[in-house]
Formats: structure tokens, C-alpha cells, sequence
């Protein structure tokens, strides 16, 4: 049986709050690879930390969108209307005025 809206709704909840507290943590010059924090979280994922990549790109996307993070390819900050196109791996960066996202 899948999971139910209301399950991903919490582990999108889930990704989101690990994220900022990651970036807080590493602060606005440094950046961490998506998959860090889905396999921070793997142990309260019930599908694992892979089938989350998608959910945590999407919460990037977002964030991105809204002006609270940067993604990063290459060290290059990808521009906003190249994000859904983007293949391969990226970089998420807390921007320098963001104190929460």
C-alpha cells in the first residue's frame, strides 16, 4: 500500500527542516550535497533515503524559486528558468541574507 498525502506532507516536512538546519549549520559561503540530508534522515524514511531524491530537489527548487537558496552545478549558481532542466548533481547554498528558510 502507498503512502498517504498526509505521510508525505510530514516527510516533505521532514526534508525541509533538515535542510535549513544543515545549511545553518554549515553557514552561507559553504554548501552540502542533497543527498546528505536525505541519508541524515534515512533511518525515519520508510522507503529509504534514495527514493527521496526527488523530494528534496523539489523542496530545492522551491526554496530556490523563493529566493532562500542557491543550486549550484560546477561551483556556478544555475539560474532560476534552467532549474528544471538541470541533470546531474547539485549543490544547495544558504543565499547570505536568508537567517530561516
Amino acid at each position: 500500500m502507498g503512502e498517504s498525502i498526509v505521510d508525505r506532507v510530514k516527510i516533505g516536512f521532514l526534508i525541509e527542516n533538515q535542510l535549513h538546519s544543515m545549511l545553518q549549520s554549515r553557514g552561507p559561503q559553504k554548501s552540502i550535497c542533497p543527498s546528505d540530508v536525505v541519508r541524515s534522515l534515512d533511518a525515519q524514511l520508510s522507503n529509504g533515503w534514495r527514493e527521496e531524491m526527488e523530494t528534496i530537489r523539489s523542496i530545492a527548487y522551491r526554496l530556490a524559486k523563493e529566493g532562500k537558496l542557491s543550486i549550484l552545478q560546477r561551483g556556478f549558481v544555475i539560474p532560476i528558468d534552467e532549474l528544471y532542466s538541470l541533470r546531474g548533481p547539485i549543490r544547495l547554498r544558504l543565499l547570505n541574507d536568508t537567517k530561516r528558510i
